[in-house]
């Protein structure tokens, strides 16, 4: 059933067998999987069944650090949280083999189970998001591009971020149908409960100024996204005033994004390339749905240059497209939505008014003759990149957000050689140049995230090494676990919600392990 969290009297107290934080993705599918099985689930989120400007001004938070995306518009407070970004589709990839590995040239790398253990999860997810399956027997899901470009065995491969449809209304009807789940709107969690010193017994939340309610739960699960997840253990406890987890200073830390980039242009030696819908932009799948077609560079090669793992996204344009007013205006778009302000600032707005002409010539146009180089890449986990608190709280007396965002220089130099690598493969082939690469464009492009929040709660069974276990219970506490992109120790470049998604099904395993029939502990 759902409810309205100003419906609750003041001062109420509910019971569950599992307390869920947060209602995007992760959240609906731990509910999801628990339903009718015997467990009293309540899933407590912070908006409304749809985003609003005051549900999303309430998340508060301010960007210190590399220029981000305002953090009250950087996570959607709502039912079905991040799927309100989407519009008509989302894309969806698993992560690669080599995502999981760890690796000596990326410090911090290294998921604590292989791909191989999450692959049952895929499957699962993927029915549940409406997705075709994919092939998970090579190492990366992907084709080698030789079968389809004239370029060296086993250099490139061809890949798909596939359109998802995933309908979050008919998951809200189905929760709202439910018997044993309880969907609480409107309910902003602003302390985890102790339980004696290695314990939670479950949250209280607010609904108004100076009124609250308390869920205590035999197991509560904190799904509120990469930069809520690290907010609600930073707040801590009586037990636990540094942060709940946080004995190793870890909560918060490693915090990663997908960057993107649109850099780089492909002059053609053939035009009659730009009709190979196979190898670029969006095509059709074999089972009738949609993908956005992508290069990459073999495991190996990735391996042998000691890269991120990136994705290269070929999009016909226009050649009015490669402008400089064009590529100034677009910077300037992303700067204005960003904080804090970089000193460029005034000189970016200069260049945008004086490039007005060479937009309204690039929207113009209508033949394709370029294809224009759009880049997703992994970045390498980093603890200076961050969630702290800021001293400022909303008006239910919580504390806010901090992003401190840092992109190092390796992460640059992983993209600009991957350009390199990819465009001497094009290049060999006799099919184009690749020009403009990251870092020859004047001035230097502003990189931005996808949204994509993560790292912040990162998995490792060392608890010096991470904020959870492999199962994401929170080291030293023994009943509070966190899912989410919040627990990948690295990014991979692939959208990351198919990944979450098989992650909180296998935790829905996990809790109903623990919990056993009816709700109850196994002893």
């Amino acid at each position: 059933m759902i409810v309205e969290g100003t419906t609750l009297p003041a001062g109420a107290k509910l019971d569950a067998d599992v307390c869920v934080v947060g209602a995007g993705p992760a959240g609906i599918a731990i509910a999801g999987e628990l339903s009718g099985r015997g467990i009293a689930v309540t899933v407590l989120e912070s908006g409304g069944r749809r985003a609003s400007l005051r549900g999303q001004l309430l998340l508060g938070g301010r960007s210190v650090g590399y220029p981000y995306p305002r953090l009250p518009l950087a996570a959607v407070s709502a039912f079905g949280g991040s799927s309100h970004r989407w519009g008509p589709y989302w894309h969806a990839r698993p992560l690669d083999a080599l995502d999981f590995e760890e690796r000596p040239e990326v410090p911090g790398s290294g998921w604590p189970f292989p791909r191989a253990a999450l692959v049952p999860y895929y499957v699962r997810a993927e029915r549940l998001l409406g997705l075709e399956p994919f092939d998970y027997e090579a190492g990366t899901a992907e084709r080698d591009a030789s079968r389809l470009l004239p370029v060296r065995a086993g250099r490139l491969v061809l890949g798909e971020l596939r359109h998802g449809h995933a309908d979050y209304r008919r998951a809200y009807e189905r929760l709202a149908a439910a018997g044993d789940v309880r969907v609480i709107l409107g309910a902003h969690v602003g302390e985890l409960l102790p339980d004696g010193a290695d314990a939670v017994a479950g949250v209280r939340a607010w609904v108004a100024p100076r009124r609250a309610f308390t869920v205590r739960a035999t197991i509560t699960v904190l799904a509120a996204g990469g930069i809520g997840n690290a907010r609600l253990l930073l707040l801590g406890n009586a037990a636990h005033p540094e942060g709940i987890g946080n004995r190793h200073d870890l909560v918060g830390r490693f915090f990663m994004e997908h960057l993107a980039v649109r850099s780089g242009v492909v002059a053609l030696h053939d035009p009659a390339l730009l009709a190979r819908r196979d190898l670029f932009g969006v095509g059709a799948t074999p089972g009738g749905g949609a993908a956005v077609r992508t290069l990459a560079l073999s495991e190996e090669v990735v391996r042998a240059e000691g890269l991120l793992n990136t994705y290269v996204m070929l999009e016909p344009r226009p050649r009015a497209f490669a402008a400089e007013g064009v590529r100034s205006a677009s910077a300037f778009a992303r700067a204005l939505r960003s904080q804090p302000l970089t000193a460029r600032f005034p000189a970016q707005a200069a260049r945008a008014a004086l490039a007005a002409p060479a937009v309204a010539r690039a929207l113009a146009a209508r033949r394709p003759e370029i294809l224009v180089v759009r880049v997703q890449a992994e970045q390498a986990p980093s603890p200076d990149s961050r969630v702290t608190l800021e001293p400022a709280v909303n008006r239910f007396g919580i504390r806010k957000a901090r992003l401190d965002w840092r992109i190092a220089e390796a992460d640059r130099r992983s993209i600009r050689r991957t350009q390199e690598l990819v465009g001497a493969e094009l290049e060999a082939a006799g099919l184009g140049r690749l020009e403009d690469l990251l870092g020859d464009e004047r001035p230097p492009l502003l990189v931005a995230g996808h949204y994509h929040h993560l790292g912040t709660t990162r998995m490792h069974p060392d608890p010096e090494r991470g904020v959870v276990d492999a199962a994401g219970r929170v080291h030293g506490v023994d009943n509070l676990y966190v899912t989410g992109g919040s627990v990948f120790p690295t990014g991979g470049a692939a959208n990351p919600t198919l990944t979450v998604v098989a992650l909180a099904l296998r935790l829905a395993d996990e809790l109903q392990r623990v919990l056993g029939a009816g709700g109850r502990p196994v002893q």
